[in-house]
């Protein structure tokens, strides 16, 4: 029988990880990645010796250390930037620390300790890093365009990668939370711009309203008046978390702080945010 010929090199197909030139002076890979799941049989399941609320809080604490440890990296390079020959014409900042292949140096087990975590936990860069996680996306209910616009100024300077979403009436509201979620809502009492605003016009009832129609307990809801002293008992009776007046308080690392301990406890998060702020802070 004649032997099967392999082949050639060229028409094989590479793997994932080959470059796709071996001669060119600028290496490139295959970007495509192939992931492989498995389900977990029931004696795994049985064996398992932490739960996921176990697992969230080792992933929360890797994260902390991770983020400190970008900070005093960054810190390092700009106090005493090291540069390195590479031998293609390059060179790199030498970081002083040991490259780690199958995790971060900052999970390292050497030095670890609670203090060193708590630390972590409660860096501001940290708590930003959550806040950008828990607070995406806000609603502004506002009869007025300039307000609208003013507190829709107020969350991006406070949240830099928050989108806000800004509408005049509740109808419009009501619209939008058909096919969108937030995490925070933000609704002016008076929602009449020009008249006299009946009960069922107010800002405290839409949000009765909307709470009604679906569980919103993952919403941190805001009251907002310009007469705030008149309105604010009507606005606490519908359950709003927070009520300001008009124009906006001062966005503030210290407000933000207070956004996020707030939709975290709502959120069934209590001890995280604990970690986060102590018992006292706030």
């Amino acid at each position: 029988t004649a032997a099967r010929c392999s082949p050639a090199p060229s028409t094989m197909r590479r793997s994932v990880s080959e470059p796709g030139s071996r001669s060119a002076a600028k290496i490139q890979f295959d970007p495509r990645i192939w992931i492989r799941e498995f389900e977990r049989t029931q004696d795994e399941v049985d064996l398992t010796w932490y739960t996921d609320q176990d697992m969230e809080r080792f992933k929360r604490h890797a994260l902390a250390l991770m983020v400190v440890a970008r900070d005093q990296l960054r810190s390092t390079k700009t106090k005493n930037p090291q540069l390195l020959a590479t031998g293609t014409a390059r060179t790199i900042c030498n970081s002083n620390r040991k490259a780690a292949i199958y995790t971060h140096a900052a999970l390292s087990v050497e030095g670890e300790s609670d203090a060193l975590l708590s630390q972590a936990l409660q860096n501001e860069t940290y708590r930003a890093v959550i806040a950008q996680q828990e607070l995406q996306k806000v609603l502004i209910v506002d009869p007025h365009d300039i307000c609208v616009r003013l507190f829709q100024k107020a969350f991006e300077t406070l949240l830099p990668n928050v989108q806000v979403s800004g509408v005049t009436s509740s109808e419009q509201a009501m619209r939008l939370l058909e096919t969108q979620s937030f995490d925070i809502i933000l609704v002016e009492e008076r929602l009449q711009a020009f008249h006299n605003h009946q009960p069922s016009e107010t800002g405290s009832h839409l949000i009765r309203t909307l709470k009604s129609i679906q569980a919103q307990d993952h919403i941190l809801w805001i009251g907002v008046s310009a007469h705030l002293k008149c309105d604010q008992s009507s606005l606490e009776a519908s359950g709003v978390d927070l009520c300001w007046g008009k124009p906006p308080p001062r966005m503030s690392v210290d407000l933000r702080n207070k956004l996020l301990r707030t939709i975290l406890v709502k959120r069934g998060q209590a001890e995280f945010a604990k970690e986060l702020f102590g018992e006292g802070e706030l």
